[in-house]
């Protein structure tokens, strides 16, 4: 018999592949102790080094051991401790086709089951009114942009912290549930998302790993991983196992290049415009004058670059007589 966890069969759920029973069942039951996995047909096949290289190879080349024995630990949190939110969320900044959906999104499937995993593009379906989150252990939000996120960063807040959220679903009336949530973000966005300096909420991961031959054949390792449930078992294992009784998901975070410049950039948005304009205009110490209207097109024109919403002209005119240096003048008839 391979039992991984406590036994606790009260409020149970299978995942048919793998026979994983948890304790959790309906959206306002306790919070979710621990999860089983038990299959006693099988023996764990203990050499995953293949899952643990895409993890290190995910981490990219900056603070690469520390970014991995970060995300292990999360992992293991999540089987350890899956009613216990991390109250952290994941960012990873890569260019397409290095593994991050193969790798997180192949745990979720593979480990945790399709119903416990969302993978959604759509703002409506990760914070939108009728999001579909609920009950789900790993939620992925591929292509974020700081379009979308910054429109919605206080959900995004209450969805990465809060450990009970209101929930809608369709012609029904709103309840509170449960929130076991963690939250992954993957981008190749420069912007993806506002960071405050004083943040604890995200764990930002800048991986450079290149699209090569050496990543083809890890993540292809990787797929072919996922089919065998002995491997499977060999990492549920390996995490189950795993010392994380000291690690705090919040201040043991890694703080990468990234997420400074991340921070950085949360200085509000209509400053940012007009510093970045001072800087490629080389003014300095002069006065100009420009027409309004062209002054907005200016403005919807760097949004558009920054992948930011802009504001109407009207709402951006009443911002800019707000900031220091700039009045509005009379044009001359």
């Amino acid at each position: 018999m391979k039992l991984y966890g406590t036994q606790n069969l009260k409020n149970i759920y299978k995942n048919p592949d793998l026979s994983c029973i948890s304790g959790i069942k309906t959206l306002t039951a306790k919070p979710l102790k621990i999860l089983i996995f038990y299959r006693p047909d099988i023996e764990p096949d203990d050499d995953i080094t293949d899952f643990i290289d895409l993890f290190r190879h995910l981490a990219g080349s900056e603070k690469k051991e520390e970014i991995t024995d970060y995300m292990l630990n999360y992992f293991a949190h999540l089987i350890q401790y899956p009613g216990e939110l991390p109250r952290t969320s994941v960012l990873f900044k890569s260019i397409e086709g290095v593994g991050k959906n193969v790798l997180f999104e192949g745990f979720g499937r593979n480990v945790l089951g399709d119903k416990y995993v969302l993978c959604a593009q759509r703002q409506e379906d990760i914070v939108g009114r009728f999001s579909i989150t609920n009950e789900k252990f790993i939620v992925i939000w591929n292509e974020a942009s700081g379009k979308d996120t910054h429109s919605s960063i206080e959900a995004i807040k209450t969805l990465v912290t809060e450990e009970k959220v209101s929930w809608e679903a369709k012609g029904r009336q709103t309840i509170s549930v449960n929130n076991v949530n963690r939250l992954f973000f993957f981008t190749n966005n420069e912007c993806p998302i506002k960071i405050s300096p004083s943040d604890r909420r995200f764990m930002v991961i800048d991986c450079d790993a290149p699209k090569d031959d050496y990543s083809d054949a890890l993540c292809d390792r990787v797929r072919a991983a996922w089919k065998n449930k002995a491997k499977i078992l060999g990492l549920v294992k390996f995490l189950k196992q795993r010392d994380i009784s000291k690690w705090n998901p919040c201040k043991d975070r890694v703080f990468t290049s990234f997420y400074d410049a991340l921070a950085s950039k949360s200085v509000p948005l209509y400053d940012n415009f007009i510093i970045d304009r001072l800087e490629d205009n080389g003014i300095v110490n002069e006065e100009e004058t420009i027409g309004a209207s062209m002054f907005y097109n200016e403005y919807t024109i760097w949004c558009k670059k920054k992948d930011f919403s802009p504001q109407t002209q009207t709402a951006f005119g009443r911002k800019m007589i707000l900031i220091d240096g700039i009045h509005k003048i009379k044009s001359a008839r």
